[in-house]
């Protein structure tokens, strides 16, 4: 009886893991401390995180929002970002791997203005999220 009882506890308690969503996401290092993060519950969004940290289902991770366009180099990082909280602005964000500063959301105009400032910047490769996400295998 008692080998019954423990059979289907197994079985129920595998049914329900298989319901709950995937707890460890898919993360791959980008530059300094921090990793782009997948997720694909409800349609796939991508999140820039510390890769020691991560981020939770509600969160934004570092950058408070989805990520939409990415470049980086060994020195910044740049995103285009959807704001998570919906009355908080969209756009770029900056991150200084060094420092750990992190600027924006800064709009077109700003981050052009900046780019004349940080030659660096100016060389940035920016793509979408997922060709990115392909690049940092």
């Amino acid at each position: 009886m008692q080998e019954v009882q423990c059979g289907a506890m197994v079985a129920a308690c595998l049914a329900v893991a298989s319901c709950m969503p995937q707890i460890v996401q898919p993360t791959r290092r980008v530059a300094g401390a921090y990793c782009l993060q997948r997720w694909t519950e409800a349609g796939e969004r991508f999140y820039l995180v510390k890769c020691s940290e991560g981020v939770g289902p509600g969160g934004g991770g570092v950058l408070d929002g989805v990520v939409l366009r990415f470049g980086w180099n060994d020195r910044y990082l740049l995103a285009e970002r959807r704001a998570i909280v919906r009355s908080n602005p969209d756009g770029w964000m900056l991150v200084d791997t060094r420092t750990q500063a992190i600027t924006g959301p800064l709009s077109d105009t700003e981050l052009q203005s900046r780019m004349k400032d940080v030659p660096e910047l100016s060389a940035l490769k920016v793509q979408t999220v997922k060709d990115a996400w392909q690049q940092l295998k």
